[in-house]
């Protein structure tokens, strides 16, 4: 899996950008480069979020997509142009087209009505207050005593919810329960409201389904013109895409695009809530910093996004892991080959001990800690005792090493950040040496990292950082 070419009309920062890259270079690593404002960190996003949620149709996904794209708007009457992305695959070239559409293009203001149904049916206040109702009448003998019913807010509370949902009625029915306290009154109110909400609820159900029948005749005549339907970005703009890559092979792509970067960016994908943290000192009464961000929300978004990685240090818990995989595999093989040489777990120790000067990384006996010691003197080593770099490399190198990348895109975002400027250059060899058969698009500041490929692996962006002699 190879990204080609890479087209955005206008987004933001960018515009009319056009750049493209060689399957044929050696290395297959691509500085893009541009001092800070150049729309880097932005592309790399955009990219990623538009390849690894736009096939698949998980809802969980989309959400990240339609954060990205919910302030953006076309005025055209027809579809416009949004991104172009060149695929090479299995040594063949396709194209993936992303559109933005309005209402006004093929009815669309019907795919709006559609998903405000379907949220209304699922999670609307009808079937909220059914379930409620529901749930009371089939306890009604637990709170159904006029001294337990007011003895207890929360049974009132939601009583006073239902008539207020209801008709005049349903209230006059509370009314008199309330004045008089009869089980009987309580009964006949209940019923009396889940009989309406019944009512509502199938009224509702109709209308979904006659929405669907027009939706399905604008998927209808999208498929006519070889487009398919994202998502809705706003309650205007729509994202469609057209492509002649078989269905299969995007699904392939969304599960080999990665994007790694620092988790102290900024991430337009992320809600607006989530990105305020950042810049908060206190929400819902309790003390915020940077770590709430980082340790709530994209620690979270980590859990949908399966292919996104911050390489702010080490984490302990993905060296035990790789540990646990490589003993994992190991037995495996044993159990295939009836004998149990532990050559996995061997090359992981083995690696390890190389990658650090003058140091042994490995794991007490129950894979519960990480144990850094220096080679000489066998003397056990505290965190404070590694540099951030080397934390930093140390943390690339064990997430390659674990997830054993193949044949996939990788954008990484300011790799160079907390390495030395011989580390910065060395990076490249380290990229190559780590996962070979791979393609990486690195957004970077360093003229190091950049000067250790040739001119023409790189591309700029404004303000550039003049790293070609125009």
């Amino acid at each position: 899996m190879f990204l080609k070419k890479i087209k955005i009309e206008n987004y933001k920062i960018l515009n009319k950008l056009d750049m493209a890259f060689d399957s044929s270079f050696n290395p297959t690593i691509f500085p893009l480069a541009s001092l800070n404002g150049g729309g880097k960190s932005t592309l790399l996003q955009l990219v990623f979020i538009l390849l690894n949620t736009a096939f698949s149709r998980n809802d969980n996904k989309i959400v990240f997509l339609k954060n990205m794209l919910k302030n953006i708007y076309t005025d055209k009457k027809d579809i416009n142009n949004f991104s172009y992305f060149e695929i090479e695959y299995e040594k063949k070239k396709y194209y993936i087209d992303f559109y933005l559409a309005n209402n006004n293009f093929e009815n669309f203001n019907i795919l709006t009505d559609l998903q405000k149904l379907e949220n209304e049916t699922k999670n609307g206040k009808f079937i909220q207050e059914y379930k409620i109702a529901l749930d009371l009448f089939e306890n009604f003998d637990e709170f159904s005593s006029p001294r337990r019913t007011f003895s207890r807010p929360s049974y009132m509370n939601k009583l006073i919810k239902l008539s207020n949902i209801g008709t005049s009625y349903h209230r006059n029915l509370f009314s008199e329960y309330e004045r008089e306290g009869e089980k009987e009154k309580l009964k006949d109110f209940l019923i009396s409201i889940i009989e309406y909400l019944q009512e509502k609820l199938k009224d509702l159900e109709e209308n979904l389904n006659n929405i669907r029948i027009e939706a399905t005749e604008v998927f209808n005549n999208l498929e006519v013109k070889e487009l398919k339907y994202i998502t809705n970005c706003n309650q205007e703009t729509y994202l469609l895409y057209k492509t002649d890559l078989p269905h299969e092979v995007l699904l392939e792509l969304e599960r080999k695009i990665y994007l790694v970067a620092p988790g102290t960016q900024v991430f337009s994908f992320l809600n607006e809530k989530a990105k305020s943290t950042l810049f908060l000192s206190t929400v819902d009464n309790r003390l915020e910093n940077v770590n709430d961000f980082y340790d709530f929300h994209v620690s979270k978004s980590k859990n949908v996004l399966t292919n996104f990685f911050t390489y702010d240090f080490a984490s302990p818990t993905l060296i035990i892991n790789s540990f646990k995989k490589a003993r994992d595999k190991d037995f495996e093989l044993a159990i295939e080959s009836n004998t149990y040489e532990h050559e996995n777990l061997k090359a992981l120790k083995k690696d390890l001990d190389n990658f650090l000067l003058n140091k042994t990384i490995s794991v007490n006996k129950d894979l519960t800690r990480v144990i850094f010691k220096m080679k000489k003197s066998d003397k056990e080593l505290n965190p404070e005792d590694l540099s951030h770099g080397e934390l930093k490399k140390l943390g690339l190198f064990i997430w390659f090493k674990y997830n054993h990348l193949n044949d996939a895109i990788i954008l990484m975002d300011e790799v160079e950040n907390g390495l030395h400027p011989d580390w910065q250059y060395s990076i490249i060899q380290d990229l190559e040496m780590w996962a070979p058969n791979n393609q990486f698009i690195l957004a970077t500041h360093s003229y190091e990292l950049c000067q250790a490929l040739t001119p023409s692996h790189i591309s700029e962006l404004n303000p550039k950082l003049l790293i070609h002699n125009d």
